[in-house]
């Protein structure tokens, strides 16, 4: 009877703390959520077979499907369901951890979806960060070693970027928490060949640029526009590439400065908390793994984008890390993490110049009508 009775007083946690969160995860939905850009679906609509390679990988991948990867319908919906996707495997990866880290998981994923981040994620959905992280998540559970490095390895090819963002944090995983260590250096290996390759290789040269511009003219369901095709251009640093343009401002420091500080202090107490531990490896390669995402300033403008994966890496490798941290590590990081929510706030993408149709009411509104061509905003 009395078992009964705290299976009961279980049940009715769970239901109590998923429906808060799924009201969390409807406000970050209702405050952010907006339609997949026309510059994102770039990366989508690009392949192998039409001379590009850097960069052109989700596009081959969806070669089979022909002229609808010039319909921005079609690829808003794959883009779509990618982030859904990953949110999914996120959260079926938090309700499958022992019933000790749940409530600290709960926290985590609550916080984030009523933060300005929550926000930040939904009105993000396209960017091909979010096919990267997908990719690196499947991969770690797959039992074939091949496969897990030959796909983490792939998404160099969706974008390199991944060699800041999503490596790090996949061979952090595999290395550490799985301890698949050949497979580990296995894939940092393949990634970094790609890389090179693509850096050295597969530039694009601006006739093929403008054939393909040519060809979009002709055939996309919208206006495309011709600098967009830039990002499979420019080489590796692009015509940006000045480290001026992030950390080298002082404007940009007056406001970047603190988000930096405050990921570098949760960084920080992560590594501590496993260096307290006498896990001093483990403790520098998760403070790498959590920061790298930052280095992307270096290359880019970004700064919103950098901050809120290296914000990413950083809760996920706590969640993971959890059962080796003491109880006084994990008050403090959480302590530090809500300091971070509050204290913050990134800048939502500007609509006008990405291009965006709309939100999901006037989408709908749309495809009911059978517009053929995209309202410009």
């Amino acid at each position: 009877m009395q078992h009964e009775k705290k299976e009961s007083a279980a049940r009715a946690t769970r239901a109590l703390l998923g429906t808060i969160l799924a009201l969390c995860l409807l406000h970050a939905f209702g405050s952010g959520f907006y339609m997949p850009s026309i510059w994102t679906g770039n990366y989508y609509g690009i392949s192998f077979s039409d001379g590009f390679f850097r960069r052109a990988l989700a596009g081959t991948l969806l070669t089979p499907f022909g002229s609808l990867r010039s319909n921005y319908f079609f690829i808003a919906a794959v883009q779509l369901i990618v982030g859904a996707a990953l949110l999914a495997l996120l959260l079926r990866r938090a309700l499958t951890v022992p019933p000790s880290q749940k409530l600290w998981l709960w926290y985590v994923l609550c916080a984030a979806a009523l933060s300005r981040y929550g926000a930040f994620f939904f009105a993000t959905q396209g960017h091909p960060e979010y096919l990267m992280y997908l990719a690196t998540l499947l991969s770690l559970g797959l039992k074939n070693a091949a496969l897990r490095a030959a796909l983490i390895a792939a998404t160099m090819w969706v974008h390199e970027m991944a060699l800041f963002t999503c490596l790090p944090l996949w061979f952090a995983l595999e290395y550490l928490h799985y301890g698949r260590r050949r497979t580990a250096w296995a894939g940092l290996a393949a990634s970094l060949a790609s890389f090179i390759a693509i850096s050295t290789f597969f530039q694009m040269p601006d006739e093929a640029v403008l054939a393909q511009h040519t060809q979009r003219l002709m055939h996309a369901s919208y206006i495309p526009a011709y600098d967009y095709l830039d990002v499979f251009r420019h080489d590796f640093t692009g015509e940006r590439f000045n480290w001026r343009s992030w950390y080298g401002a002082p404007d940009v420091w007056q406001v970047e400065g603190q988000y930096i500080a405050l990921l570098l202090a949760l960084a920080t107490i992560l590594a501590a908390g496993l260096w307290q531990r006498q896990e001093r490896s483990r403790a520098v390669l998760i403070f790498a793994a959590a920061l790298t995402p930052l280095l992307m300033g270096w290359f880019g403008y970004d700064t919103n984008r950098w901050v809120f994966l290296a914000l990413a890496n950083t809760a996920v490798l706590f969640c993971v890390f959890l059962p080796r941290l003491g109880e006084g590590a994990k008050t403090i990081f959480m302590g530090a993490l809500l300091i971070f929510l509050l204290t913050t706030s990134p800048a939502l993408p500007d609509w006008k110049y990405y291009r965006t149709p709309g939100n999901a009411a006037q989408f709908l509104i749309h495809i009911g009508q059978h517009v053929s061509t995209i309202p410009m905003r």
